[in-house]
Parts: C-alpha cells; sequence; structure tokens
C-alpha cells in the first residue's frame, strides 16, 4: 500500500493501531518514515502489540468509548503542533475502506462494500 512513499517528517495518529489491521496500518506506516502514535485503552496490550513498531512514549491511556474522550482527542491533535496527516479510526470499522496514498502524501479514501 505505501510501497515508494516516503512519510518522512509526517505523523499519523492511529486510533486502533495495536488490534488487527490497526497494527499492520501502524507498522506500514512506520515503515515509510512516520512517526505513529496509537491512543489506546488497553496500554498494556498496545504496549506488548507494537513492541519494536511505535516507541512506548507514543502509547497513550484513552478510551475512545467515553464521549469526552474525542474531544480530548482532537485537543491532543490540536496542541501537538505536528503535520498530523491521519486520523484512523479503526474501532467501528464495518466497511473496507482503500486509502490511496499519492505521491504528494496525500490520502484519500474509497469506502468499498
Amino acid at each position: 500500500m505505501l510501497a515508494g512513499i516516503d512519510l518522512s517528517g509526517k505523523t499519523a495518529l492511529v486510533t486502533g493501531g495495536y488490534s488487527g489491521i490497526g497494527t499492520e496500518t501502524s507498522r506500514a506506516l512506520v515503515e515509510a518514515g512516520c512517526e505513529v502514535y496509537a491512543p489506546a485503552r488497553r496500554t498494556d496490550v498496545a504496549l506488548n502489540e507494537l513492541e519494536g513498531i511505535v516507541p512506548a512514549e507514543n502509547i497513550v491511556e484513552m478510551d475512545l468509548a467515553t464521549p469526552n474522550q474525542y474531544k480530548i482527542l482532537w485537543m491532543i491533535s490540536q496542541a501537538m503542533l505536528i503535520s498530523l496527516i491521519f486520523s484512523l479510526i479503526m474501532q467501528a470499522l464495518w466497511l473496507a475502506p482503500k486509502c490511496e496514498i499519492r505521491g504528494d502524501g496525500n490520502c484519500s479514501l474509497r469506502l468499498t462494500k
């Protein structure tokens, strides 16, 4: 998916980044040079699953099942003052998205059944 794409200097916030497709998304982004942050309800599981992929300091305890946590997540992403390029919500994924990353580093999502 990211072959030939250089995401050095870019930052991604991957929710659900320590389970299933989220883990593979985190891995692919890191391999492309992106710095990945992974909010996690179960930080112990996230630390285990993302060991060697995402630095421990980039795994932040957060329960997105709590409505106020989305507001906190938004405030954090705004306060980071970094080039946040992705905010991938993986928890309630019931459609299979196809993310095509163009040469300019932008991502376009197309939902498929």
